[in-house]
């Protein structure tokens, strides 16, 4: 685990030096790639697809995923499948990847075969978690929100499930999933709601 703690701090520590990526796609990238080193993937083996729709996920588009591709050769390629918002190939079995406003579980027929093989994506879970209802919902009116990216790491580590690979919900960030985007852009305490939700 502590190789994989450095692992994941070391892909972090890279994105997030890259001033034209956005912080919501460098946790995504850092996440899928902290996730596939997890199951025994050399992260530099991995395909990465990237949907082209802006609309799916905010950081999410043309622009970035050329620039993960300049940056990072033979990692990412573009996916321009329609119906699918976010796809990892994943030895050899592609994964879809929906996108829920309750609870960030994956859910995919095209899951069974990598879940019995005991290989579950964890920390794109925390993905959705962390990323999607702070940039999408532009808490700041911007796209950008600031989070402690090795905090992040730290975070994830500690939630995810050794045995089933699965990331723990606590019931104050299950209470942060449901609440209406209106109302987390309304709160005057969500700098502090938020420190609390995610134990920073």
């Amino acid at each position: 685990m502590a190789s994989l703690r450095q692992t994941a701090r070391r892909l972090f520590q890279t994105l997030s030096q890259i001033p034209e990526l956005q912080p919501a796609t460098a946790l995504l990238i850092g996440g899928i790639a902290a996730s596939q080193y997890l199951h025994g993937v050399n992260p530099e083996s991995i395909d990465v697809l990237i949907n082209l729709r802006g609309d799916y996920q905010a950081g999410t588009n043309v622009h970035v995923a050329r620039l993960a591709q300049r940056r990072f050769p033979g990692i990412f390629t573009i996916d321009n499948n329609p119906g699918y918002g976010l796809r990892t190939v994943f030895r050899g079995v592609p994964i879809r990847f929906h996108h829920k406003d309750t609870l960030p579980w994956i859910t995919s027929s095209s899951m069974t075969p990598v879940a019995n093989a005991g290989s579950f994506l964890p920390f794109l879970n925390m993905y959705d978690l962390m990323v999607s209802r702070f940039w999408s919902a532009r808490l700041r009116g911007t796209d950008y929100y600031e989070i402690d990216i090795s905090q992040a790491v730290k975070l994830m580590v500690k939630l995810v499930d050794p045995v089933t690979g699965l990331v723990s919900v606590t019931d104050v960030q299950r209470e942060f999933l449901r609440c209406p985007v209106e109302e987390l852009c309304g709160r005057s305490d969500t700098d502090q709601w938020l420190l609390q939700v995610f134990e920073m």
